[in-house]
This record gives structure tokens, C-alpha cells and sequence, in this order.
């Protein structure tokens, strides 16, 4: 397998300014993955009692659910999926499927699949950026795939090994992490829930092509965190073919009865209570965290100041 860059300028920025200066070793993905302080990790599981996460019961019976409809997808989308590798392989030299290191619910690291859509080992000629919509480094099958958003079958596997959900916030790549979190309001909630191959995000949304559209996205992420339920689940499960067969996003929203895009941006000035700032959680991180052994290093978090500055909002960050 493969890695396949999706980035631009702005992730080229995110990149350089995570980037680490020294190894570091930490006891949780999240600190490891983020400029969060050790401890953190506890804190977005104790928002997540608190009820930034507000269908808790849901969230019970919600594996069970992704786990049987993945078993049953997996035995009758499996000619399809064989015949997608074949025609991947025949095509384009490289392998069929690619993995990539994506951080899961609460940071937990974990490799993602998909069909390879673009040309093998394209990121050494062309460098680290998005996808744009006439990337000259997708194959001609990767695009179809991508239009129908067909490369994303073989996250089944993801589901059934409960690294993933049907629906949920996209998983990023742990080189994003630490600045989008710093610069993205919000943007570590999602971290809450697991990441979906589809999500109320992708469903009303067009690909990420800056910081702004990832702040955008975070907005029905976040939306979806606070109203997830069966139904909404199986609505937004439904959307995502129905789009990738053509229909239009106001048509498919309309049939099934989804929310209009101003109910979920109304949403955007959030209340308090529902995403409090971290340092108002009352539980003091000495508490939430276990004590450390004293000889051992592998918690401690070297202080480090990387720039970005990002023209589009004018802002400057040090994580």
C-alpha cells in the first residue's frame, strides 16, 4: 500500500509549522498528535460526560449498528470492491489500495483505507497540497472513484474493526492536527466521536480546499455531535449515494427530510455549555490524569513555538 497526499498551500503550512523539532514520546495519541498539555486527552472524555456529546444512549447502541450493516455491505459490495481493485491495478502502476495514518475518536491513531485514486508515489514529484478538481495526479479511474466516492469501500474494514462509523467527522491526518486545533474553532470536539466514511459534513459541503472550508466543515460536525441519532444516521447514509449518483444536495436534503443548511449554521454561535473552553472544565487536570513515574520521560511535552501564518484570516498562532 501506498500513502496519497490531499493537500495545498495551506496544508503545506500546517505541515511545516507541526512539524516536530526533537522526538518526543507522550503516554496519549492526542498529546502526542496535538500542542494540547498532557492531561487533555482526559478532559475531551470528561466534555463527552458532560454532554458536549448530547445522545449519549445513541452512542450505546451505535457500534452494533455500524458493525451489522458493515458485515452485511462487506458480502454483497465484495464483487464490486474485487472488481474496483482489478481495473485500479490494470490501469496504473502501483498498488490497488492505499493506508494512511488518521487519528480516530479521542486521537487513538489508527491506518485507513481506500482505492488508490491518484498516480503511485505522486507526492515526490508534485510535493505535499491538496486535491483540486483538475489534479493532474489522478488516475482516470481515480476519478470516477472519487466522483462517486466509490475509493471509499474499503473503509469497511475500518468499521469492522471499530477504528471507524458510518457517519462522523472525517478523520485527519496527524500532521494536521496540532495547528488545526489551534487555529480551527472548535476543531478538537470532533475528536470526540468516531470518524465516519461519511458524515453531515460531507453530505451538505464541497471537499476541503482551505482552512476556511475546514472551518465551515467543523460547523456541521459539530451540529452533528449534538443531534446524532438512528435516524439522522440512516439519512445521511442514504444522501451520500444519492449525491454520488447526480442528484442535487437541495433535492437529496429535500427528500429526505435533512435539516436546511441555515438551521446548522444558526448553530454556529454555540452556548456555553455546549463546547466550554477546556480550562473550565472543574475537574483540575492533576485529577484527571494518573501520576507519572518519576523516572519515566515519556509524558513530558517539550515546550516548542512554530509559526503559521495564514493570509486568508490574517492570523498568526504558536503551537
Amino acid at each position: 500500500m501506498t500513502s496519497e497526499p490531499r493537500f495545498n498551500e495551506d496544508s503545506q503550512a500546517i505541515i511545516g509549522s507541526s512539524r516536530p523539532q526533537s522526538r518526543l514520546g507522550y503516554r496519549n495519541p492526542l498529546a502526542a498528535a496535538t500542542s494540547l498539555p498532557p492531561g487533555e486527552l482526559r478532559r475531551l472524555e470528561l466534555l463527552q460526560s458532560l454532554g458536549l456529546v448530547r445522545q449519549s444512549a445513541y452512542l450505546k447502541i451505535k457500534p452494533t449498528f455500524d458493525l451489522l450493516l458493515a458485515s452485511l455491505l462487506t458480502v454483497l459490495l465484495f464483487p464490486i470492491v474485487l472488481v474496483i481493485a482489478i481495473l485500479v491495478k490494470l490501469t496504473s502502476s502501483g498498488p490497488a489500495f492505499y493506508s494512511q495514518t488518521r487519528l480516530g475518536r479521542l486521537a487513538a491513531p489508527f491506518r485507513i483505507v481506500k482505492f488508490r485514486s491518484m498516480a503511485h508515489n505522486c507526492e515526490k514529484q508534485s510535493g505535499a497540497k491538496w486535491a483540486s478538481r483538475n489534479d493532474n495526479r489522478v488516475t482516470p479511474i481515480g476519478k470516477f472513484l472519487r466522483i462517486t466516492h466509490l475509493d471509499e469501500l474499503p473503509q469497511l474494514l475500518n468499521i469492522l474493526q471499530a477504528e471507524m462509523s458510518f457517519v462522523g467527522p472525517r478523520p485527519e491526518r496527524p500532521e494536521f492536527i496540532s495547528v488545526l486545533e489551534q487555529t480551527v474553532t472548535n476543531y478538537r470536539y470532533r475528536m470526540l466521536v468516531k470518524p465516519g466514511v461519511t458524515g453531515m459534513a460531507q453530505v451538505y459541503l464541497p471537499p476541503d480546499v482551505d482552512l476556511h472550508s475546514v472551518q465551515q466543515k467543523v460547523i456541521y460536525d459539530l451540529y452533528y455531535l449534538r443531534h446524532m441519532t438512528l435516524w439522522l444516521d440512516l439519512q445521511l447514509i442514504v444522501a451520500t449515494p444519492l449525491q454520488a449518483l447526480g442528484l442535487p444536495c437541495g433535492l437529496v436534503r429535500f427528500l429526505l427530510r435533512l435539516p436546511m443548511p441555515e438551521v446548522i449554521e444558526r448553530e454556529a454561535m454555540l452556548p456555553a455549555d455546549f463546547a466550554p473552553p477546556i480550562a473550565e472544565v472543574v475537574v483540575p487536570i492533576e485529577a484527571a490524569v494518573e501520576p507519572a513515574n518519576a523516572n519515566d520521560t515519556s509524558s513530558v511535552e517539550e515546550p516548542a513555538y512554530y509559526p503559521l501564518s495564514d493570509s486568508k484570516f490574517g492570523t498568526s498562532v504558536a503551537v
